[in-house]
């Protein structure tokens, strides 16, 4: 069955809010397609689970994608960092932030 990324990028979302990311990972698999909001569900439904390397592992896979992570994704990363309490990685997704310029954006959504 092929899907469209709207509803993969939904459905990946409803598993995500369920804990059911073994499910969620097989629905965003079944197309070769991906866009930033698909890659940045799958990235915040594993922060969500704090499986922050699986998040961290799933990031890199989407940059060597050639996709760009937005505000959206660094934040779930970030907020994941701060869960687990590591300050390194809450370091080194911060001056990404930084790299991408989406300091000023980060700054003004938690205002």
């Amino acid at each position: 069955m092929r899907l469209n990324l709207v509803l993969k990028t939904a459905l990946v979302n409803m598993y995500s809010k369920c804990q059911k990311m073994e499910d969620a990972i097989k629905v965003s698999n079944q197309t070769p397609h991906y866009d930033v909001l698909l890659w940045t569900s799958v990235i915040s439904g594993f922060t969500q689970s704090l499986r922050v390397t699986d998040a961290i592992a799933a990031l890199h896979e989407m940059e060597l994608s050639g996709i760009v992570p937005n505000n959206f994704t660094y934040s779930s990363i970030l907020k994941a960092s701060s869960e687990i309490l590591s300050l390194e990685l809450g370091k080194q997704i911060h001056s990404r932030i930084i790299k991408a310029g989406l300091e000023m954006i980060l700054v003004q959504e938690v205002h």
